[in-house]
């Protein structure tokens, strides 16, 4: 997939503390950033991983990432896990997408405040990520990173919540 004026880049998790899944990835990824136009990168920061900003940005300059990039990309610190419980759990993604959208509606921030839950999903509570509202208003990305099915697939849910339209690069995932 070509980024292109329609599609915004977003990487997940492309950082040291997951070198070791994203090594064979990450010189691609920085192409990538060095063409796009205002990319978004989140990363699992400090306290659940060593990663700092500072480090997230030392990693991807190593790997090719253009020091004159480094002005139109948004970094994100992001929390870990604000759905997996449910994925893990094997609940459909469909009813976790519903699920958001209601909290959404609702207004509220952890799945056990609605209305209408099922057991398993009241023991296992998810909650809306703490995330910059705006970034999230730009429409048509295109994804990058990984874990695919973990943190990757974490925001590829919440853009399907936010009735926002993304792609995932395949060859770019872990």
């Amino acid at each position: 997939m070509a980024i292109n004026k329609q599609n915004n880049l977003l990487v997940v998790d492309i950082q040291p503390a997951y070198n070791y899944h994203c090594r064979h990835i990450v010189k691609e990824v920085c192409k990538l950033l060095n063409k796009a136009k205002n990319p978004v990168v989140m990363f699992v920061g400090y306290g659940l991983t060593e990663d700092t900003q500072p480090a997230v940005i030392d990693y991807l300059l190593e790997y090719g990432l253009k020091e004159s990039a480094l002005e139109k990309i948004t970094f994100i610190e992001k929390d870990y896990g604000f759905f997996r419980s449910w994925m893990d759990t094997g609940i459909n993604q469909d009813v976790i997408v519903e699920s958001i959208q209601g909290m959404i509606k609702e207004n509220v921030r952890d799945s056990r405040d609605l209305p209408e839950i099922t057991e398993i999903m009241e023991n296992d509570s998810i909650y809306l990520p703490d995330l910059p509202e705006q970034t999230f208003k730009r429409k048509n990305w295109a994804l990058c990173g990984g874990g695919r099915d973990e943190c990757l697939n974490e925001i590829e849910i919440w853009l399907q919540a936010l009735n926002i339209n993304h792609e995932t690069i395949e060859e770019l995932t872990y």
